[in-house]
């Protein structure tokens, strides 16, 4: 196998595809870094992101017949890392989306919130972008969770910003939709 700076990710996917675990090796080595990172800026405990990374690389192992060399293989590992996130902040954690993350990119007036209960508006919310696909899911993630640029989403997912800036725009107005709707 070439050296790793000479493989590009496309040609990497084929060969794990092919169940060549020497690319496997190299996918691994050249992602685990930026992934742990990713994951540790959430969860701050080494040994439960040294797992979901694990779990990441396993997933994708298991599902290499099916890898896909004309999407992005950086993005397809980090959407796969964010999910097992929330995932694991499902599972542990009955407060995953708060209602401060929202404050800056929903607008509400007074007198809405005065009528509604915070736990119910942030149970709302919670609701709301869980019935997202996941595209969606991991920017709004990325963003108010994890504090990211767009440009960082963007080169994190491999995706443009204005697919990031338009995703996040649709997230807002579904949002505001949703809760005009259910609290009028």
């Amino acid at each position: 196998m070439k050296n790793q700076s000479e493989i590009s990710d496309q040609d990497l996917c084929r060969l794990i595809s092919a169940g060549r675990e020497d690319a496997f090796k190299e996918l691994f080595n050249r992602y685990f870094n930026s992934l742990f990172h990713f994951a540790f800026r959430r969860i701050h405990d080494e040994s439960t992101v040294r797992d979901l990374i694990q779990d990441t690389f396993l997933k994708v192992w298991i599902a290499r017949a099916d890898l896909d060399p004309n999407r992005s293989l950086k993005s397809y590992l980090f959407t796969i890392t964010n999910n097992l996130i929330i995932d694991h902040f499902r599972k542990t954690s009955n407060h995953f989306l708060d209602y401060e993350d929202f404050s800056d990119s929903v607008s509400f007036t007074t007198h809405s919130l005065e009528q509604i209960p915070s736990t119910d508006l942030t149970d709302k919310i919670r609701e709301i972008i869980n019935k997202q696909p996941d595209s969606i899911k991991t920017i709004f993630f990325l963003s108010k969770q994890e504090g990211y640029k767009n440009q960082e989403i963007a080169e994190i997912l491999g995706i443009s910003v204005k697919t990031v800036e338009a995703r996040m725009t649709k997230l807002i107005k579904i949002i505001r939709e949703n809760l005009t709707k259910g609290f009028s």
